[in-house]
């Protein structure tokens, strides 16, 4: 994936975009806390998301990659007739943690190169992921850093770090552009500093 240039929304105009496009039909899903644990669910308010907490028990790739779905329909008369179902829906994922995102790259690389799957793909251009990075661990167990999964290789439209009332956003698709080219604004000095001293203070996870 070619990084795009990085850009910063503030936090309450992001969400109001997401809230405006859940009240158009868009289908979102993110995490939320159900009971003790956190799954993902189609939302109808981005207060429901669940920002911060334990790695979701279903993973997002559940909605790219269902454990099952209609591959093909078939008519039996005098002949037989097959259909073979391509489908895709528009859908944001958000607030995807990023070792999920390196899990859905590698799904994007496997059915795109030797073995395409045209079914996966279909539904794959339909998606938009808008990954969030974690701030704090998701457990006490997490081994992302020794893993050198802490941070998205790929696999995102947009990918964001909580800085306060602000978002430091890394674009990484046209899709994900597009979606925020009317509330975004450029970096400073200052964003990259604040970045930069967030992702220091994380070290203390290792």
């Amino acid at each position: 994936m070619k990084q795009m240039k990085n850009c910063v929304v503030a936090k309450r105009e992001l969400l109001d975009l997401i809230d405006r496009k859940i009240g158009e039909g868009k289908e979102v899903v993110a995490p939320v806390k159900q009971e003790n644990q956190a799954n993902f669910k189609r939302i109808k308010s981005t207060r429901e998301i669940l920002w911060e907490g334990p790695q979701t028990v279903i993973p997002p790739k559940a909605f790219l990659f269902p454990q099952e779905e209609e591959l093909i329909e078939y008519e039996v008369n005098d002949e037989i007739k097959v259909k073979v179902k391509v489908e895709g829906k528009p859908i944001i994922l958000l607030g995807i943690h990023p070792c999920d995102m390196n899990g859905t790259a590698l799904l994007d690389k496997v059915f795109a190169e030797n073995n395409l799957d045209e079914h996966y793909l279909k539904k794959r251009e339909f998606v938009t992921i808008i990954g969030a990075e974690c701030l704090v661990p998701c457990s006490s167990e997490s081994f992302c850093y020794r893993k050198e999964s802490v941070l998205p290789l790929d696999g995102f439209d947009l990918f964001l770090t909580d800085m306060g009332d602000n978002f430091f956003v890394e674009v990484g698709s046209k899709k994900g552009k597009s979606l925020i080219s009317k509330i975004a604004r450029k970096t400073t000095p200052s964003d990259a500093k604040k970045l930069k001293k967030i992702r220091r203070e994380q070290t203390i996870w290792k």
